[in-house]
């Protein structure tokens, strides 16, 4: 549920021009750039823009998104739609639309130094991103880090890379995500 007066995305207001809201305490909080590649992220992600506005927080979101982050505020620059495809064939026809999305998001990095990359779940479409976020000098917060101990730790060095922060569902990723930042020295 949304608190009572709390900031709502506004619709066709340009992503661009945001500048940082101050909250109750007079604190800003960055502006945060989503990703969300299917229903569950979706959901997510709307439940956690819903929360820090429910604290008082002000946010400014914008990215890729589906109805419930759109009604949670987010400024959709690409449907979940447009990229929520699995298999080979599938993901060939859709190439179009994936990589018109994967630009928006760029785009909204690009244009705003100070945002956080909010990748939610989906690696096949989260990690390059991530990448190019850091890349860019952007600071990257993986919620609902990528299943390692289900998909195999090939891809566990890129996210030691690219991935500042990792919001994790289950208790035993913490185990799994703390040794990998070991192994590299990060604690």
């Amino acid at each position: 549920p949304r608190a009572r007066g709390a900031a709502r995305g506004r619709r066709g207001a340009n992503p661009g021009d945001a500048q940082p809201l101050a909250g109750r305490d007079g604190l800003t909080f960055p502006f945060l750039v989503l990703s969300a590649g299917d229903p569950s992220g979706d959901r997510l992600g709307a439940s956690l823009l819903d929360a820090l506005r429910a604290r008082g927080i002000a946010v400014q979101a914008a990215g890729i998104g589906g109805p419930r982050l759109s009604a949670a505020g987010l400024h959709i620059v690409a449907p979940m739609e447009s990229v929520a495809v699995m298999g080979f064939a599938e993901i060939l026809t859709h190439l179009p639309s994936i990589r018109r999305a994967r630009r928006s998001v760029l785009r909204l990095l690009e244009a705003h130094p100070d945002a956080v990359f909010l990748p939610i779940d989906s690696p096949g479409l989260n990690l390059g991103l991530a990448r190019a976020a850091k890349r860019m000098g952007r600071r990257v917060v993986y919620y609902v880090c990528p299943q390692v101990w289900a998909w195999g730790y090939g891809r566990v060095r890129r996210l030691r890379e690219d991935v500042d922060l990792t919001l994790l569902l289950f208790r035993f990723e913490e185990e799994i995500d703390a040794g990998f930042r070991e192994a590299e020295g990060f604690n």
